[in-house]
Order: structure tokens, then C-alpha cells, then sequence
């Protein structure tokens, strides 16, 4: 998977060349303020959401792609909603994820594959935009949680995904159920890795991500009547992480 970086002015996009004709093949601006009307796709939004921002469903060159534009999150959230503080473009959170999420695909990792992302400079900072193909009829593992309970080899499955990206070292900033994925196959994936980062495997930032999992699920458990989670499920997602060498 190639990808080509261009510049214009104040503006830099980064794309993989196998899905883009060019930089220009995607108006973000226009994705951006359009308004989705996808029939029944809303728990698919919510699912490809991967982070915080505004999210947008469009379709391209016979793909069907999702725009995420990037906003700060909490008390800062009520000062500066999208800007960032510039300090070379291989340093922006976009970029940064983009090269990130091509590294994890190129690896066979369950994640959505990378198109295109684009960030705007200017005297104040940055604002950016990311672009990845759309999981179809995918749900999040809190929204299936919240309908059913999940069988034995599900819960297995996850933490047996969970455990391929450890081992390639990758740390997930935000590991949440509102981050893990099921597609209308089964498949789990993994989305979500704004300020993701590739690390050392070690044991402790390994458990520590795990238990920040735990503690969004235990978190659901308290929030939702209902919900289907326990120390069982838990102790079968650990099966699965465990039995992966």
C-alpha cells in the first residue's frame, strides 16, 4: 500500500495511491457539511465513528468511505474545539494516525484501512481530517452488550484480537467497548488510535490497557439495566488474550 504526501500552501494531504486517482479526488469540505440520510446506517456510524469528531458517511469511486474530523476533547474542549498546536506535519494527530493505521493494515491487523487524511495550517495552529473505509453493518461491542449476550467463543475472539496487537506492540490511547467492533461476518476490529502508538511489548503497559477495558465494561455494567457483562465474560476475554503465544 503506497501512500503519497502533497502540499499546497497551508494545506497537506497524505493518501494511499491503490484507492485515490489523486489528492484532490476527495472534497473534504463538501463531506464535511453534508448531512448523512443513509437509511438505517446510524449504529454503522456510530461504530466507524473511530474517536472523537464529527463523523460522516460518503461514497467514492465505488467505495463507501467515512470522514472524521478531528475535535479536542474535555475542559479544553470549551475553549479551542479543533484547533492544535502546530510543531511539524509528521507530528500532527492525523498524520500520525494515518501512518499508524497503515502499518497495522500492511500487517493483516483487524482495523479500517486508511485512505486519505488532510490538515489545515494555519497562523493559529492546525485542523485535520481523516478518511477510512467504511466497516459495513458493523456494531460496537458496548451496543451489542447492551441487545444480547455474547457466546463463550465471541469473548474469546476478542481477547485473542487484542492480543495480536500487543504483540505487535501497539498501544491503544483509548481502549473502550465503544472501540471494539463486530461486522456483519463476526469479525472484531479494533478503531480508534488517535494518539495511538507503536511500542516495545511490555507487560505493564500491556495490563494497563486491558484493565482500561475492564473498567469501561464494569463502567456499562453500572450505566445500562441489563447490560451483559460480568467476571465471567471478563475471565473468557483473558482466556482468549492468554492462548495467543
Amino acid at each position: 500500500m503506497a501512500t503519497v504526501q502533497q502540499r499546497h500552501r497551508s494545506v497537506y494531504i497524505l493518501y494511499d495511491d491503490a484507492l485515490l486517482e489523486n489528492a484532490n479526488a476527495i472534497d473534504f469540505d463538501a463531506v464535511a457539511e453534508s448531512v448523512n440520510d443513509r437509511s438505517g446506517s446510524t449504529s454503522e456510524l456510530e461504530a466507524n465513528r473511530a474517536g472523537r469528531g464529527a463523523v460522516r458517511c460518503f461514497d467514492h469511486a465505488g467505495m463507501t468511505l467515512v470522514l472524521r474530523h478531528y475535535h479536542r476533547g474535555g475542559m479544553i474542549a470549551n475553549v479551542v474545539n479543533d484547533t492544535y498546536c502546530w510543531t511539524g506535519i509528521e507530528r500532527t494527530r492525523a498524520w500520525r494516525e494515518f501512518r499508524l493505521l497503515s502499518v497495522m493494515y500492511a500487517q493483516g491487523l483487524p482495523v479500517p484501512r486508511p485512505v486519505a487524511v488532510r490538515v489545515n495550517r494555519s497562523a493559529f495552529g492546525y485542523r485535520a481530517d481523516i478518511v477510512t473505509k467504511f466497516v459495513a453493518g458493523a456494531q460496537t461491542l458496548a451496543e451489542l452488550l447492551t441487545k444480547r449476550t455474547l457466546v463463550i467463543q465471541d469473548w474469546r475472539a476478542i481477547g485473542a484480537m487484542l492480543k495480536r496487537f500487543h504483540t505487535q506492540g501497539i498501544w491503544h490511547a483509548d481502549l473502550n467497548a465503544h472501540n471494539i467492533l463486530a461486522d456483519n461476518n463476526g469479525r472484531w476490529y479494533l478503531i480508534d488510535f488517535d494518539r495511538g502508538a507503536k511500542r516495545l511489548p511490555n507487560r505493564r503497559w500491556q495490563l494497563a490497557n486491558l484493565q482500561r477495558l475492564q473498567r469501561s465494561l464494569q463502567k456499562l455494567f453500572v450505566q445500562r439495566v441489563g447490560f451483559n457483562f460480568g467476571d465471567a465474560e471478563w475471565g473468557r476475554l483473558m482466556s482468549g488474550y492468554d492462548s495467543v503465544r
